[in-house]
């Protein structure tokens, strides 16, 4: 059994992957460096910061809930089908979201490729913001997201917390199946933009749109869910 330290750092290069219990103590940063690897009991351990610096794929084989950041430096960051909390975190390569449920306490930057895998993105921090160009399946918004210049998404939007849209903000629905606005919150909304030509964008629950709707052409937008979409401006 392997017990950690709190600050102390695991660096795993190519190799033999180690078996057994998950070690205790922590929280302890875990690196990943070489070119190939499969995660193993130290990724599901107390883990502070997880750096992945391999130049192929590293594949996760089991939950990660790190209490600090994960940064994806290089390479490809396979999550699979394991859901994953961080405070930050940051790709600078290949991220391929769970296909269940990230959650974050932090911001989310993307300077590389960001796949949402189907999954949920869940915003549980105090102030998160997002950098970089991602598409997002479905988001959850639980704590207080400030959100881009445009934000777009192929699912639902789930709003149980607050969402600041920003002064020239827009929400671009571009799904091709039935998409949700909904929550326990009334969100206010900057603009927003329908692009979903295979399916309907339906409202559940009372709304405020501060701004633009914007309808592209054979869009289906249904508003007529519990409440109208009510203009404000």
């Amino acid at each position: 059994l392997l017990t950690l330290g709190n600050g102390s750092t695991i660096i795993r290069n190519d190799g033999t992957n180690l078996t057994g219990n998950a070690p205790i103590g922590g929280a302890y940063n875990l690196i990943y460096n070489g070119t190939l690897y499969s995660s193993e009991p130290v990724a599901s351990g107390n883990i502070n910061d997880l750096t992945n610096n391999l130049t192929g794929t590293l594949t996760i084989a089991g939950n990660i809930a790190a209490v600090g950041d994960i940064l994806n430096q290089a390479g490809t960051f396979a999550s699979v089908a394991n859901t994953i909390s961080c405070s930050d975190l940051t790709n600078n390569a290949i991220w391929d979201s769970p296909s269940t449920i990230l959650t974050l306490t932090g911001n989310l930057a993307n300077n590389g490729t960001f796949n949402h895998n189907s999954g949920t993105v869940v915003f549980n921090g105090t102030g998160s913001t997002i950098t970089g160009t991602v598409l997002f399946n479905h988001i959850t918004i639980s704590g207080t997201l400030v959100g881009p210049n445009t934000l777009t998404l192929v699912g639902n939007f789930t709003n149980n917390g607050t969402f600041t849209p920003g002064s020239a903000g827009t929400v671009a629905f571009n799904g091709s199946t039935i998409q949700n606005i909904q929550g326990t919150t009334n969100t206010a909304f900057r603009n927003i933009s329908i692009n979903n030509t295979l399916a309907a964008v339906r409202v559940g629950g009372s709304q405020r749109l501060l701004g633009t709707l914007t309808l592209a052409a054979n869009t289906n937008f249904d508003p007529d869910g519990a409440a109208k979409l009510r203009g404000q401006h």
